[in-house]
């Protein structure tokens, strides 16, 4: 991804123009759209998913995830070795990306990109590790909403970490270490930890390393650009906003080591509670400081006895100069110094002084901290030097002090930089490298100071040059020998055949000096009509070539001789040169005198090639069978089997290709390529495919087979070929039968006096020499109320048999692979009538096709029939049946409480066998005596009994006046909207009272009674 524009300056300026190109070679190599779904894995890659958390758990160790796409899941790495590189990541999840469970190690995730999105959400870390020995290499980080890494032990490097603070409230840090459990090596990232115009929040740490969550030691952080942030850097074992100074661990053993560290929004490194060890130091600003004075920063005070002393006695002494050059001294307090005219020499002491020099060059010495604030009101850049080589502690070499202009410390101990502010100019030095200012000077005005203004090193401290050496004595002349003869030579290779030669050389030396002679660098290169082709030659190639090359002496005596140099090669070594291939192998001779003075000839032999055909090894796959599959029979997708012929050929620039003949008629197609070229030495493969259309093969079956023979012919292109024969034998399989067609027919009864349905079914079977039979295996009913409550043994066996006999299905053998049969199902209407509202009955009828291989299909054809509501009704009820009648007779005895009770049943049918009867009465007029009561007794096939009763007192009776007659109505209710009424009269009668007569009563003592 492409990085800020100012980072390429920045690595430019500091000397990091590797980490410049480290966005060439970060994050995923493949897009997105290139990358496999998390969604693909299965439990055997090692992975469990848990999609209601979005989370993905790791459970198979040292197991290796490339190229897949983790957007919107959070992965928790509970086992060793894992593996992510080449894959993407997000925080769409809200948790982690990665979170690497304690106990766990060797975490690696490299070359992979994580994208934040710029989500303003809650979210930890994209990486989060608390194993062992993580490494985090080659990735992109980018638009976090929180942290990016943590880690506890292990390496980052390589990394681009850009844009944070998109979650708002978070304090978000680019790596944290907040315990460790091993070293932890920081180098070579790109942190850009600056927040972006459209971050809602601002960063917190580019890197944080605290003991929040225990003991932090050995961390290296070194080489990296680190930028941003409000500190950019924080190394504390202090108190921090979450946990006081009593909650965290020992901070010990951390260095920050010659990194890029600016832009912090207030400062590089944080200052409070520094542990005592931390190594800070060789970092730099983005601007590239700072860096170390050169000679201009070099000088000397002049002879202070030949100048006019003027030494300050009181603590606020004004001390003036003359016209010439004077020494002026302050005292411990704050002095008013005036040079005046001439070149002087001016230290102030201690207290802050207030200093003019005056015309003329002068000199500014200050010796330590003590010496106050001093300010100088006409300081003259390039003719006035301010004078710290004696400055207490100071280094007496220039590399010893550094200078950052006008950026901030680095951390360097006897650093310098100014600032301007208010119409002023301050130098400040750092002296013990904490970045603090230990020292500073006031000079009036804007002064652009540099180094070549201050005299950091006195010239008489600078070491003494050391004396030039003594020159050597003249040598004593040597004649070196001369070597000539036979220096070249050509051998043309045959077939199968290998080469040699040789050639004559001569020796002579002036000195008649011992000589002795030997081979030395020896170079080979091969050529072909494309050009240079030595890289096809293996290393033991080269040493054959090489080897070849001998010489008959090593050594010659008396000054004078001669030797041989032979050549002799292998066919097996000659054999690597393909035709008119030149292979030029020039040998060093190197002969050398007993004063060691050494004369070189090259011989230089050429070597001609001839083709080498290619040839087949014995690991070659030839042969294969095709399975015909259980696929569709018209199935659209492909079956294949694949192999592979080795081969081999001498010749290593050979490129060969591949061509592939068979016969007319052919089922499918084998295709062959050169998978791997024999170029270099190496062994060749190609690769072969047989593929056919399932639809094409699935008429084959159990037993059948076809044998389909392929020559395959490798070419070098220059007239070697070698050809091999591949047989693929198709197998035939056997293809169940199948059902297919019309299984299913629904009405409501009540619609018609009779019904009929019926479907079509087919039957085929893809193998074409198969024949079929059908029948039918079985019939099950189902009867259920439109509550859904099976009642299917309210069924008596008579109606379940006449129901499944309305089905029929012509059956039997076919006498060929395929064929149809109608079914029918007929029933009338009254054989319906037991189904009520909503209830439904079922007829599933399993049919039966059967190839004889072993193929067996069924399917079930289903008739579900549904009821309508019948009313119930009251069966031909006699007068008996419907009428009773209570008489009072005139002996009845008004007081005896006598019951009179007139009973009756009637007949009652409701067709639908799920049918429940409610009864209710209700009289037909007011005034009516006594009580009628009727209740239902439910029986077998909708036939029920219904009885009532009418009971009356002699007490109601014998008031009547007359007769009477009452008449109630009985009324059946089914639920359904099914409804019969059926009137009941009651006659009430009684005999008139006989009249009686009383001859005589005594009042107060008779008692009549009526």
């Amino acid at each position: 991804m492409a990085m800020a524009s100012d980072l390429q300056q920045i690595a430019a300026q500091n000397g990091m123009s590797d980490l410049a190109a480290l966005n060439n070679d970060v994050g995923a190599t493949k897009s997105v759209a290139d990358m496999r779904s998390f969604l693909t894995l299965k439990p055997s890659d090692g992975i469990y998913y848990a999609p209601s958390l979005n989370t993905l758990v790791i459970t198979k160790p040292g197991v290796t995830f490339s190229g897949i796409n983790f957007s919107g899941v959070s992965i928790n790495v509970q086992v060793n070795d894992v593996t992510f590189t080449n894959c993407n990541f997000d925080a769409k999840a809200g948790v982690y990306a990665i979170n690497a469970l304690p106990g766990t190690s060797n975490l690696t995730v490299d070359h992979s990109t994580f994208d934040g999105l710029k989500m303003d959400k809650a979210y930890n870390q994209f990486i989060s590790s608390r194993g062992f020995n993580t490494v985090i290499t080659n990735n992109v980080f980018k638009d976090a909403p929180a942290d990016v890494i943590g880690i506890q032990s292990g390496k980052v490097s390589d990394n681009y970490i850009v844009g944070g603070g998109y979650m708002t409230g978070a304090h978000s840090d680019g790596i944290w270490i907040g315990s460790t459990n091993g070293p932890v090596v920081i180098e070579h990232n790109i942190i850009d930890w600056r927040a972006p115009s459209d971050s809602p929040a601002s960063t917190n740490n580019a890197i944080r390393i605290t003991g929040e969550g225990g003991a932090v030691k050995d961390v290296l952080v070194q080489e990296n650009i680190i930028l941003g942030g409000s500190f950019s850097v924080l190394v504390t074992d202090g108190a921090t906003l979450t946990h006081t100074a009593s909650q965290v661990g020992k901070v010990t053993d951390v260095r920050i080591i010659d990194n890029v560290v600016d832009y912090g929004g207030f400062g590089s490194l944080y200052q409070i509670s520094r542990p005592a060890d931390l190594v800070y130091t060789g970092n730099h600003n983005a601007s590239g400081m700072p860096v170390h004075p050169d000679a201009s920063s070099v000088g000397a005070l002049p002879e202070l006895s030949s100048l006019n002393t003027v030494i300050a006695v009181g603590s606020t002494d004004r001390v003036v100069g003359t016209a010439g050059s004077d020494y002026l001294v302050g005292s411990a307090g704050s002095n008013l110094i005036e040079g005046g005219a001439g070149n002087d020499v001016i230290y102030g002491g201690g207290g802050r002084d207030y200093i003019s020099g005056g015309a003329g060059r002068d000199i500014f010495v200050f010796k330590s901290t003590a010496d106050g604030t001093d300010w100088l009101s006409d300081f003259t850049r390039g003719e006035d030097k301010i004078y710290l080589a004696q400055f207490a502690g100071a280094p007496k070499t220039l590399a010893g002090w550094s200078w950052t202009g006008t950026e901030q410390f680095t951390g360097q101990a006897w650093q310098l930089r100014y600032k301007v502010a208010n119409g002023t100019t301050t130098v400040q030095l750092d002296v013990n490298g904490d970045m603090n200012a230990d020292f500073e000077i006031n000079l009036n005005g804007i002064a652009p100071v540099k180094m070549s203004d201050f005299i950091l090193v006195d010239s008489k401290d600078l070491p003494t040059p050391p004396a030039p050496p003594t020159p050597p004595a003249p040598p004593v002349v040597n004649t070196a020998p001369t070597l000539t003869g036979v220096t070249s030579g050509a051998f043309a290779a045959t077939k199968s055949v290998g080469l040699s030669g040789s050639g004559a050389l001569v020796v002579t030396d002036a000195d008649k000096d011992a000589v002795t002679l030997k081979v030395g660098l020896q170079t080979v290169t091969l050529t072909t009509a494309s050009g240079d082709a030595t890289g096809y030659l293996t290393a033991s190639q080269l040493a054959a070539f090489k080897a070849g090359f001998t010489l008959s002496s090593g050594a010659i005596a008396g000054g004078a001789g001669g030797l041989t140099w032979n050549y002799g090669a292998l066919a097996s070594t000659v054999g690597a040169l393909g035709a008119n291939e030149t292979l030029t192998l020039t040998s060093t001779v190197m002969a050398t005198d007993a004063k060691g003075a050494t004369v070189s000839q090259d011989v230089v032999l050429t070597l001609t090639g001839v083709n080498d055909g290619p040839t087949l090894l014995q690991s070659s796959k030839v042969a294969a069978t095709l399975v015909e599959s259980d696929a569709p029979s018209n199935s659209l997708g492909w079956q294949s089997v694949a192999g592979a012929l080795k081969f081999a050929d001498l010749d290593v620039t050979d490129r060969h290709s591949v061509t592939v003949t068979g016969q007319r008629g052919y089922i499918g197609t084998l295709t062959a390529n050169v998978a791997q070229d024999s170029t270099g030495g190496q062994d060749g493969a190609v690769q072969w495919t047989f593929t056919a259309l399932d639809r094409v093969i699935n008429g084959m079956g159990a037993h059948e087979s076809i044998t389909q023979v392929y020559a395959v012919a490798i070419s070098d292109g220059k007239g070697g070929v070698v050809q091999q024969n591949v047989t693929v034998t198709i197998a035939g399989a056997n293809d169940g039968p199948t059902i297919t067609g019309s299984s299913q027919a629904t009405w409501y009864e009540g619609s018609a006096s009779s019904y009929s349905k019926s479907g079509v079914l087919t039957f085929a079977d893809a193998d074409t020499n198969d024949r079929l039979t059908t029948s039918v295996i079985d019939q099950s009913l189902v009867l259920k109320t439109a509550a859904g409550l099976d009642v299917t043994s309210m069924l008596s066996p008579e109606k379940m048999a006449a129901i499944k006999a309305g089905f029929s299905l012509p059956t039997g053998d076919l006498n060929t692979n395929k064929g149809s049969a109608t079914w029918v199902y007929t029933a009338s209407d009254k054989d319906l009538d037991f189904l009520g509202q909503n209830d439904t009955i079922t007829l599933t009828t399993k049919v039966q096709v059967d190839d004889h291989q072993g193929g067996v299909a069924t399917r079930d054809v289903l008739v579900i029939m549904k009821g309508v509501n019948d009313a119930p009704v009251f069966v031909s009820p006699k007068a008996s049946d419907v009428s009773g009648s209570v008489h009072f007779g005139s002996t009845d005895d008004l007081v005896s409480g006598t019951l009179h009770q007139e009973v009756g049943s009637l007949a009652v049918f409701d067709a639908d066998l799920t049918d429940h009867q409610a009864v209710s009465v209700r009289a037909t007029q007011a005034g009516y005596v006594g009580a009628f009561k009727a209740v239902i007794t439910e029986g077998a096939g909708g036939a029920s009994s219904l009885s009532w009763a009418f009971q009356v007192d002699d007490a109601l009776l014998g008031k009547l006046t007359a007769d009477k007659v009452q008449t109630y109505t009985v009324t059946l209710n089914d639920g359904h909207g099914g409804i019969a009424k059926q009137d009941v009269t009651i006659t009430l009668s009684h005999d008139q009272d006989p009249m009686a007569h009383f001859t005589s009563m005594a009042h107060g003592a008779d008692l009549l009674l009526v």
